[in-house]
């Protein structure tokens, strides 16, 4: 079934994406899980460290108001309690708005 919130990036995309934010020659990418709303995927870079990339729904796609800006608010928390926590939470590497 197609979501509509989804973005279904190419491996070009994505390896185009590694390359403009420097983190590294994206070589095979696999989708993560079955969510409904992010497109999550494991990119796996030359020298074989893996990373999680998560891609926000396009702009245009229709969300509850809740879900507006979602990944803007995830990014926000996780750099948060990195600055000011000793909890674990995943590194931020880039963010495009």
């Amino acid at each position: 079934m197609r979501i509509k919130t989804k973005y279904e990036a190419t491996e070009e995309e994505i390896r185009s994406l590694f390359r403009a934010h420097g983190i590294g020659k994206a070589g095979k990418s696999a989708a993560l899980g079955d969510g409904e709303f992010n497109s999550a995927f494991k990119v796996t870079c030359e020298g074989g460290k893996d990373y999680v990339l998560k891609i926000a729904p396009p702009k245009e796609a229709t969300v509850l108001s809740y879900e507006k800006n979602m990944m803007d608010s995830e990014v926000y928390w996780y750099r948060m309690m990195k600055e000011n926590t000793d909890i674990l939470c995943p590194d931020i590497y880039a963010v495009e708005m």
